[in-house]
């Protein structure tokens, strides 16, 4: 009797240690079940950029220092990846158009009948909707938030904070049915709104023609094609088409990421055109060479707004002339065109080849990716302290996993590649 009370004793107290568990696991459950709602909310919400049937007018609103701005447009998109937005407001605006087939983005400008042509960005492919979601749980912290009614639309609300607390604070209301951005509020380091998009009235239909994405262009108009190739991910591709050595920045804002790059014609100089997003935002970089005659020391930047929170900086650095528009603080995009130096490349790459030893024949393709030298510098230490090739690692970058991440799957303590970032690119 001894032994057998003992032995249901012993089983009581394991069921208990199992039930237990088992209620601990119901109790966390809902918050891993958030966690990929979220994730979920997010994918549909990459994937339905392109991929859905719309029509509907938005209204877009900036405050400006003498007031608020607004724009009003009529857009419609298809299932297909096609789209034509018209706008309605203001006045000087009204009757432009921007259009996209996933190759060619068109604008008309009715001011000038000129319609300007360019290759499309658009990326919706299986692989760049998981790298794009990626990048965007990787840089915010997104929470949901009680669901709103947009446009007669119920929305999923959530508000991404950015990793980083210079960046934007993004607010977006997702239609629940279709994963369609619905509104879009932006806000800046220090609370203030930069712009708020949002439809006011908006329908799905099950089919949209091809003539409704097609604008209407005035006989007469004049088309001017500024792209001279199709869109390229290596600096040697672009640089080759565009006659001149491209350079990258060997710095970025926190959490951009190169994308791709293509080659335009602008005021007869061929430039090259680089895009970064970090999945929410984009950076866009134009470069030319500078024109005969001018300072090689020379460097002034020129600061203009744009709108919507946009910052145009206007660089030029040695040889080059360069462009930058993004969101964020402007000192960050002159911080960013200030790298982008052919003297400061070399004498990085020196103290690469010295820390690195082989491993630094690695930078070369590193670059021409477009990686920034924190991320060459964390994925180097990586192969170094855990023997994976740089190969791999450049391949799971590109996939749209962090350093980060990467050197958790590895098992190198952050704490090391933070020293070896502040001693080869002053720290992170």
């Amino acid at each position: 009797m001894t032994n057998a009370n003992t032995i249901g004793a012993h089983l009581r107290r394991h069921i208990m240690a199992a039930l237990t568990v088992a209620l601990i696991g119901l109790a966390a459950a809902p918050g891993r079940s958030e966690t990929q709602e979220v994730q979920d909310i997010i994918r549909r919400y990459v994937k339905a950029r392109h991929t859905v049937n719309l029509r509907g007018r938005m209204l877009s609103v900036q405050p400006t220092a003498n007031g608020v701005r607004t724009c009003s447009r009529r857009i419609v998109r298809r299932s297909d990846g096609r789209s034509l937005s018209v706008f309605e407001t203001p006045a000087q605006e009204r009757g432009a158009a921007i259009a996209d087939d996933g190759t060619w983005l068109i604008r008309y400008d009715p001011r000038d009948r000129v319609v300007r042509k360019k290759r499309s960005f658009q990326g919706v492919d299986a692989r760049s909707v998981e790298r794009n979601v990626r990048l965007i749980l990787r840089n915010y912290a997104v929470r949901r938030e009680p669901d709103e009614t947009v446009a007669g639309r119920n929305c999923r609300r959530l508000l991404l904070e950015p990793s980083r607390p210079r960046n934007l604070t993004v607010r977006l209301w997702i239609d629940a049915g279709t994963g369609v951005e619905m509104r879009r509020d932006e806000q800046d380091a220090a609370g203030n709104t930069i712009s708020i998009m949002m439809y006011t009235s908006v329908e799905f239909p099950r089919t949209i023609s091809l003539s409704e994405v097609t604008p209407a262009i005035p006989r007469g108009a004049r088309t001017v094609n500024i792209s001279r190739s199709g869109l390229m991910t290596t600096g040697s591709e672009i640089s080759k088409t565009a006659r001149f050595p491209v350079r990258f920045p060997l710095a970025l804002p926190w959490g951009y990421e190169f994308d791709r790059g293509t080659v335009v014609e602008i005021a007869g100089r061929r430039s090259g055109f680089l895009r970064y997003t970090d999945g929410l935002s984009e950076i866009t970089i134009i470069q030319s060479r500078s024109s005969p005659g001018g300072d090689p020391g020379m460097r002034a930047a020129r600061v203009i707004p744009r709108l919507y929170g946009e910052v145009e900086v206007d660089y030029a650095l040695d040889d080059l002339q360069i462009v930058v528009v993004g969101r964020g603080e402007a000192r960050e995009l002159i911080a960013m065109a200030e790298t982008i130096s052919g003297a400061r490349e070399t004498a990085w790459r020196s103290a690469m080849a010295r820390t690195f030893n082989s491993r630094a024949t690695a930078v070369g393709p590193m670059r021409d990716r477009g990686l920034s030298a924190e991320a060459i510098v964390a994925l180097l230490t990586i192969a170094e302290r855990a023997g994976p090739s740089p190969t791999v690692l450049l391949a799971s970058y590109q996939a749209g996993w962090g350093w980060r991440d990467i050197a958790r799957r590895w098992r190198v303590p952050e704490a090391d590649i933070n020293r070896r970032l502040q001693t080869m690119v002053g720290g992170k």
